[in-house]
């Protein structure tokens, strides 16, 4: 019994130290740009993108910070579709967005940008 305990807590240290767990979920834990970050133009500001490719499968974070290096939003996806949006708004007031498939299940109409418009891509890359 005891043997196949340290199987099953090396297995679990194996994928949670694994290159793909941490590509996916180290973004969520970023609180300043990192070197890789990618800068990304947009119709509002000037971001700085961590990941800044996401996939169709990507499940994790995306954070985008202004170029002054202000936290600005933190996406976060599943399965590359955002769920949640974390944001700062105009006047400094912390806000967030609930979306399920690409419709807003939570948040104010007001402040919460169409989906579409959160979705930062290396497109946009200057």
């Amino acid at each position: 019994m005891h043997f196949g305990y340290i199987s099953l807590a090396a297995a679990i240290a194996v994928l949670l130290s694994s290159c793909d767990y941490r590509s996916r979920y180290e973004s969520c834990t970023f609180t300043s740009p990192p070197a890789e970050a990618q800068r990304i133009k947009t119709a509002d500001a000037e971001y700085l993108v961590f990941p800044g490719n996401i996939t169709g499968d990507y499940t994790g974070c995306q954070k985008a910070w202004l170029s002054n290096g202000h936290l600005q939003a933190s996406l976060k996806y599943t399965n590359g579709l955002v769920t949640t949006v974390e944001f700062i708004d105009a006047d400094a007031t912390p806000q967030a967005c609930l979306f399920r498939y690409g419709e807003l299940l939570e948040g104010d109409e007001a402040v919460c940008l169409p989906y579409k418009r959160w979705k930062f891509s290396s497109k946009q890359a200057s």
